[in-house]
Protein backbone atom coordinates (compact mmCIF):
# COMPACT_ATOMS: atom_id res chain seq x y z
CA UNK A 1 0.00 0.00 0.00
CA UNK A 2 1.37 3.39 -1.01
CA UNK A 3 0.88 6.43 1.21
CA UNK A 4 -1.47 7.95 -1.40
CA UNK A 5 -3.71 4.84 -1.54
CA UNK A 6 -6.85 4.90 0.60
CA UNK A 7 -8.01 1.88 2.63
CA UNK A 8 -11.18 1.50 4.67
CA UNK A 9 -11.74 -1.74 6.52
CA UNK A 10 -10.37 -4.22 9.00
CA UNK A 11 -6.72 -4.26 10.01
CA UNK A 12 -4.45 -6.70 11.78
CA UNK A 13 -0.86 -5.83 12.74
CA UNK A 14 -1.18 -2.58 10.72
CA UNK A 15 -2.05 -4.55 7.55
CA UNK A 16 -5.27 -4.90 5.56
CA UNK A 17 -6.85 -8.07 6.96
CA UNK A 18 -10.49 -9.14 6.74
CA UNK A 19 -13.14 -7.15 4.87
CA UNK A 20 -12.02 -3.89 3.30
CA UNK A 21 -11.88 -1.57 0.33
CA UNK A 22 -8.72 -0.11 -1.17
CA UNK A 23 -8.79 2.81 -3.60
CA UNK A 24 -5.46 3.03 -5.41
CA UNK A 25 -3.97 6.27 -6.71
CA UNK A 26 -4.21 4.96 -10.30
CA UNK A 27 -8.03 4.77 -9.93
CA UNK A 28 -8.28 0.98 -9.45
CA UNK A 29 -10.35 -0.29 -6.51
CA UNK A 30 -10.35 -3.62 -4.67
CA UNK A 31 -13.37 -4.42 -2.49
CA UNK A 32 -13.31 -7.74 -0.70
CA UNK A 33 -11.35 -9.90 1.71
CA UNK A 34 -7.72 -9.30 2.60
CA UNK A 35 -5.10 -11.44 4.30
CA UNK A 36 -1.90 -9.93 5.70
CA UNK A 37 -2.02 -6.97 3.34
CA UNK A 38 -2.88 -8.94 0.18
CA UNK A 39 -6.27 -9.20 -1.59
CA UNK A 40 -7.59 -12.77 -1.59
CA UNK A 41 -11.12 -12.56 -3.04
CA UNK A 42 -13.49 -9.85 -4.10
CA UNK A 43 -14.20 -7.42 -6.91
CA UNK A 44 -11.75 -5.11 -8.60
CA UNK A 45 -13.20 -2.42 -10.85
CA UNK A 46 -10.23 -0.97 -12.76
CA UNK A 47 -9.86 2.69 -13.70
CA UNK A 48 -10.46 1.77 -17.38
CA UNK A 49 -13.89 0.32 -16.40
CA UNK A 50 -12.82 -3.36 -16.70
CA UNK A 51 -13.95 -5.42 -13.68
CA UNK A 52 -12.66 -8.74 -12.30
CA UNK A 53 -14.50 -10.73 -9.63
CA UNK A 54 -13.11 -13.72 -7.73
CA UNK A 55 -9.86 -14.82 -6.08
CA UNK A 56 -6.39 -13.30 -6.03
CA UNK A 57 -2.94 -14.65 -5.24
CA UNK A 58 0.18 -12.49 -4.81
CA UNK A 59 -1.77 -9.43 -6.03
CA UNK A 60 -2.74 -11.20 -9.29
CA UNK A 61 -6.02 -12.69 -10.55
CA UNK A 62 -5.90 -16.39 -9.75
CA UNK A 63 -8.69 -19.01 -9.92
CA UNK A 64 -11.96 -19.30 -11.81
CA UNK A 65 -13.28 -15.79 -12.19
CA UNK A 66 -15.42 -13.39 -14.14
CA UNK A 67 -13.98 -10.50 -16.09
CA UNK A 68 -16.16 -7.79 -17.64
CA UNK A 69 -14.38 -5.47 -20.04
CA UNK A 70 -15.33 -1.84 -20.61
CA UNK A 71 -16.18 -2.81 -24.21
CA UNK A 72 -18.94 -5.13 -22.95
CA UNK A 73 -16.95 -8.30 -23.75
CA UNK A 74 -16.74 -10.86 -20.93
CA UNK A 75 -14.44 -13.71 -19.89
CA UNK A 76 -15.44 -16.49 -17.54
CA UNK A 77 -12.88 -19.10 -16.68
CA UNK A 78 -9.56 -19.88 -15.08
CA UNK A 79 -6.89 -17.28 -14.38
CA UNK A 80 -3.41 -18.00 -13.17
CA UNK A 81 -0.80 -15.39 -12.28
CA UNK A 82 -3.04 -12.64 -13.61
CA UNK A 83 -3.62 -14.20 -17.05
CA UNK A 84 -6.30 -16.38 -18.67
CA UNK A 85 -5.20 -20.02 -18.41
CA UNK A 86 -6.75 -23.46 -18.87
CA UNK A 87 -10.44 -23.46 -19.87
CA UNK A 88 -12.50 -20.35 -20.35
CA UNK A 89 -15.16 -18.62 -22.39
CA UNK A 90 -14.66 -15.21 -23.97
CA UNK A 91 -17.92 -13.65 -25.16
CA UNK A 92 -17.82 -10.67 -27.50
CA UNK A 93 -20.39 -7.91 -27.18
CA UNK A 94 -21.52 -8.68 -30.78
CA UNK A 95 -22.57 -12.20 -29.72
CA UNK A 96 -19.49 -14.07 -30.93
CA UNK A 97 -17.86 -16.46 -28.52
CA UNK A 98 -14.67 -18.47 -28.00
CA UNK A 99 -14.88 -21.50 -25.70
CA UNK A 100 -11.71 -23.45 -25.13
CA UNK A 101 -8.16 -23.58 -23.92
CA UNK A 102 -6.00 -20.62 -22.91
CA UNK A 103 -2.32 -20.31 -22.08
CA UNK A 104 -0.58 -17.21 -20.75
CA UNK A 105 -3.56 -15.01 -21.65
CA UNK A 106 -4.00 -16.14 -25.28
CA UNK A 107 -6.14 -18.80 -26.97
CA UNK A 108 -4.13 -22.01 -27.13
CA UNK A 109 -5.03 -25.60 -27.89
CA UNK A 110 -8.49 -26.89 -28.69
CA UNK A 111 -11.29 -24.34 -28.87
CA UNK A 112 -14.59 -23.57 -30.49
CA UNK A 113 -15.37 -20.23 -32.10
CA UNK A 114 -19.03 -19.27 -32.47
CA UNK A 115 -19.59 -16.30 -34.74
CA UNK A 116 -22.56 -13.95 -34.30
CA UNK A 117 -24.19 -15.59 -37.33
CA UNK A 118 -23.77 -18.84 -35.37
CA UNK A 119 -21.34 -20.37 -37.82
CA UNK A 120 -19.47 -22.98 -35.81
CA UNK A 121 -15.71 -23.41 -36.36
CA UNK A 122 -13.55 -25.80 -34.34
CA UNK A 123 -9.79 -25.30 -34.32
CA UNK A 124 -6.67 -26.42 -32.58
CA UNK A 125 -4.67 -23.28 -31.80
CA UNK A 126 -1.08 -23.87 -30.74
CA UNK A 127 0.69 -20.86 -29.27
CA UNK A 128 3.33 -20.78 -26.60
CA UNK A 129 4.28 -17.97 -24.28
Amino acid sequence: MKDEDSYEGQLEDHMCHGEGKMVYTNGNVFDGRWKRGKPIDGTCPYANDDTFTDQWKNDLRHSKGNFMFASGDTYEGQCRNGKRNDKGTYTFVNGGKYEGAWLCGVRDGYGEILYPEWINVQRDLQQRC
